[in-house]
């Protein structure tokens, strides 16, 4: 699994939108980490790799915004 949440294994949809919304560190930095995240998904994903849940969740929740 990708790790969406640093220092979260299983983290909850609740957690994913605390973390997308919570605006961590400066509007820039957050908008390259969350696309920085979204990748590795994408990367996982055409790989041919089955994605979690929390990563399906993390990329829909993150396609509106970026």
């Amino acid at each position: 699994m990708v790790v969406i949440i640093p220092g979260n294994a299983n983290p909850t949809r609740a957690d994913i939108d605390a973390y997308i919304h919570g605006g961590y560190g400066s509007a820039a930095a957050c908008v390259e980490t969350l696309r920085g995240i979204v990748r590795e998904i994408e990367c996982k994903s055409g790989a041919g790799a089955l994605l979690h849940p929390a990563e399906e969740y993390f990329a829909a929740q993150c396609s509106s915004l970026l």
